[in-house]
């Protein structure tokens, strides 16, 4: 009895984790100003949504993409390309290259990442 208790309260805090990265409103952070190009060069990516991930560039640079459709659906690919190489990424040219798919960029948004600290969203 006390290993499916154990057990149930591991599970349950493991959903409790994910559910706070869940509630993150990334659009809210997202400046209203969009890119038309940026480089790609990022530490790593965050799938945040079906169509949607954060590159982080650093610790306090992240720009969030969004893509034409939905696409991130298993959000455990380690790997994420962009037609354009490693070269300048144009929004409404390129595309992002993701567990076999080919997802057309149509928004690139710096992320306020001073404001989400502050709001305590990030440490």
């Amino acid at each position: 009895m006390r290993i499916l208790s154990l057990g149930l309260t591991l599970l349950l805090a493991a959903c409790a984790s994910q559910g706070d990265k869940a509630t993150i409103d990334w659009q809210h952070y997202a400046q209203a100003d969009t890119l038309d190009i940026f480089s790609p060069s990022f530490s790593h990516f965050e799938v945040v949504n079906p169509d949607q991930v954060v590159l982080w560039q650093s610790p306090n640079r992240a720009v969030l993409v969004t893509v034409i459709g939905a696409c991130f659906f298993n959000d455990s690919s380690p790997v994420l390309r962009f037609t354009s190489g490693m070269s300048q990424v144009r929004r409404d040219h390129d595309a992002i290259l993701y567990d076999n798919q080919r997802c057309p960029i149509s928004r690139i948004q710096p992320l306020d990442i001073r404001k989400m600290k502050k709001d305590g969203v990030l440490k």
